[in-house]
């Protein structure tokens, strides 16, 4: 599982580098180990692994196509993915507040956020 953290972190790296803004690359670039880090330790199986490459190759076609909603939304789903598997290895430890703080992802952005970044549920 330590090598899908670490190809996760480069993609994301590399997409946010592509991006241009440098404020944010440098920000993912210290949160990035972060990232692979918790992503090491959550229970990873064949379905989960093939759901979470199906939505990184949505990302690069969406970029791709230009397609920033759609990119956006394949990003969402990756982050649904991941808190999904987070809520999962919280209730398996009997960590009821950590699956409350994943749960708490999926809630609507605050108002003044713009309704696009509501995808993810």
């Amino acid at each position: 599982m330590a090598q899908i953290a670490v190809a996760d972190g480069a993609f994301h790296l590399a997409v946010v580098q592509a991006g241009g803004n440098e404020l944010l690359a440098e920000v993912y670039e210290h949160l990035g180990g972060a990232l692979s880090a918790v992503l090491t330790g959550l229970p990873w199986d064949g379905d989960v692994a093939a759901e979470h490459d199906h939505w990184h190759g949505a990302v690069v076609d969406a970029i791709g196509a230009g397609d920033a909603v759609a990119a956006r939304y394949a990003a969402s789903m990756l982050v649904r993915v991941t808190a999904r598997l987070s809520a999962d290895a919280a209730a398996d430890k009997g960590g009821a507040v950590g699956a409350a703080v994943v749960a708490g992802w999926s809630r609507p952005p605050p108002p003044g956020v713009p309704s696009g970044y509501r995808t993810v549920r």
